[in-house]
């Protein structure tokens, strides 16, 4: 309904309620449709739309886009991982040696740590056979400490070198990731939203 007197309805011509200011949505008392109060115009504002909420009207514009959230800074990702990285790695080396660890604790235990010097005894003698037995089980104690201390230090060294490799890693693709936010924030990476109507400048003749 066009040509309505200011202040009242555009639909239907209904007067808006007393103590409504200007700019403030209402619902018109008679037809209940969304209308804007204004003053000092010749006729009321548009209908926001029939059967819709005058809230509406207060929303923000939805033309002005929200501002993404920050990202977090790439250097928290790496020191998480690194931190979950290294405690899989030691939890791994824990599980893997666990075996190895506890029959070495329990041979040193049982024969101290002269079973790292001992020497080979050699062929049996014919007498003095019992001080023979004791050596050669040193000599057997040594060979299998020596052979539990490789599986360990090996195990070690793998995940050792594994952890380092994939520590590379990480770093390799926290720089890249740095490099790309920071030509991401240089001046002109970026191009300006153009305001509509108008038109792109001619590019001088040469």
């Amino acid at each position: 309904m066009e040509g309505a007197p200011a202040g009242r309805c555009p639909d239907c011509g209904e007067p808006a309620p007393a103590g409504v200011p200007p700019g403030k949505a209402y619902a018109c008392p008679r037809c209940r449709n969304p209308v804007l109060a204004v003053a000092g115009a010749a006729t009321a504002v548009a209908i926001v739309g029939r059967g819709a909420s005058p809230a509406a009207t207060d929303a923000p514009d939805a033309g002005v886009a929200e501002a993404p959230p920050r990202p977090r800074p790439a250097w928290v990702l790496a020191l998480a991982a690194f931190v979950v990285l290294g405690t899989a790695y030691v939890g791994v080396y824990a599980l893997l040696t666990a075996s190895a660890r506890r029959e070495r604790a329990s041979l040193l235990r049982t024969y101290g740590e002269t079973a790292r010097t001992a020497q080979d005894p050699g062929d049996p003698p014919a007498t003095g056979v019992a001080d023979w037995k004791r050596r050669h089980d040193l000599w057997d104690a040594r060979k299998r400490i020596e052979a539990l201390d490789k599986q360990v230090n090996s195990l070690f060294g793998a995940l050792l070198a594994a952890f380092a490799v994939q520590t590379a890693v990480t770093g390799v693709i926290l720089a890249k990731t740095a490099g790309r936010r920071g030509a991401a924030r240089e001046p002109g990476a970026t191009r300006k939203p153009r305001s509509p109507g108008s038109s792109p400048r001619a590019s001088p003749a040469p």
